[in-house]
């Protein structure tokens, strides 16, 4: 089969082997724990920051647990179906979206093996397309809008609110009763607006921190632009967080990762209380949530495509892959991995 591959520096399209199941030794020794896995064909798949962003180049021994093939966002159809311990319902025909694993494969190839941790059956109504743009933008913003109690009527500032996390973490908190304020461009204001953003602080006038120190305080910050490679956000906009407040980001600085990282295997909070650099447990039950929200007639959940490539080729994911690196897009880049 056809499959986007990671290659040293750089990505291509080749030919692979067919997926197989196969059963990896921890579960060998421990069967209570196998997951269900499912062969499915890819219809469509999407790309995200975190496929370029992991320095394998820096630490080639990551690839001795992960997957070359890129991309873990995913709609398509289960074709058979490995059944494990988990309770997973799925089935033969069923078709279904959400986020594979790191250790599964890729998604930018024509047939995949995934665990059935992240996926959800499709809703009949959400084209396959669209379903493919949920994934690990939508998977990661509806836990960092959710995971401290309802946010209907309070304040939640959306830092990058137009790109493909920052917009779904706009709709939602919109769709969830909030009133949302994003940090954006200017030229973005009418996007974001259309996604339900009540204020809009746009990041390239010279008066920008004034207005944000100015605002009422924010109940939720959900930071998704903050890392090593963009602005740090995090000790302006910390100081507009209420006093019971939360500050979520989903990328940092090299302190934030070692606290997190130090906070998973000793169970004890480093650095502000307030604050959190997500790392997302993304679950089925999560997308079946999004699914209903998204066919809801009267007030979807809206993932926004920016663009749509027809076909997975070499040429059109270094495409992708330099729109997204842009930090210019509006929403989403999805394929069409079925004309592969």
């Amino acid at each position: 089969m056809k499959a986007a591959m990671y290659v040293p520096g750089d990505f291509e399209v080749v030919d692979v082997p067919l997926p197989e199941f196969k059963t990896k030794l921890w579960y060998s020794l421990f069967p209570q724990d196998k997951p269900t896995t499912m062969l499915i064909r890819v219809r469509n798949a999407a790309i995200n920051p975190v496929d370029y962003k992991v320095p394998f180049p820096l630490f080639p021994f990551l690839r001795w647990f992960v997957s070359n093939g890129v991309a873990k966002d995913v709609s398509g159809t289960v074709l058979a179906v490995n059944l494990g311990n988990d309770g997973c319902a799925l089935k033969v025909g069923d078709d279904i979206f959400g986020k594979i694993s790191a250790i599964s494969g890729g998604t930018l190839q024509e047939y995949a093996v995934v665990e059935c941790k992240a996926i959800a059956v499709k809703p009949k109504d959400l084209p396959f397309d669209v379903a493919s743009a949920f994934g690990v933008a939508a998977g990661t913003s509806y836990e960092a809008i959710t995971k401290h109690g309802s946010v209907k009527g309070k304040r939640v500032l959306v830092i990058g609110g137009s790109g493909g996390t920052g917009s779904v973490g706009v709709r939602l908190a919109h769709i969830l009763g909030a009133h949302v304020t994003t940090i954006c461009s200017g030229s973005n204001a009418e996007f974001v607006k259309s996604l339900g953003a009540d204020e809009i602080i746009d990041y390239k006038s010279p008066s920008w921190e004034k207005v944000l120190k100015e605002s009422q305080p924010f109940d939720l910050i959900y930071d998704t632009v903050t890392s090593l490679e963009d602005q740090d956000y995090v000790p302006l906009a910390i100081q507009a967080l209420a006093k019971d407040g939360h500050y979520v980001a989903i990328n940092g600085q090299v302190l934030d990762w070692i606290h997190t990282f130090l906070e998973k295997i000793t169970k004890h909070h480093f650095g502000a209380s307030n604050y959190e650099l997500l790392l997302p447990d993304f679950s089925s039950q999560h997308y079946e949530a999004m699914g209903q929200m998204a066919t809801d007639p009267k007030n979807p959940l809206k993932i926004p495509i920016d663009t749509k490539y027809p076909s997975v080729t070499t040429e059109n994911v270094h495409k992708g892959f330099e729109k997204l690196k842009s930090r210019r897009t509006r929403g989403k880049i999805v394929f069409d991995v079925a004309e592969i």
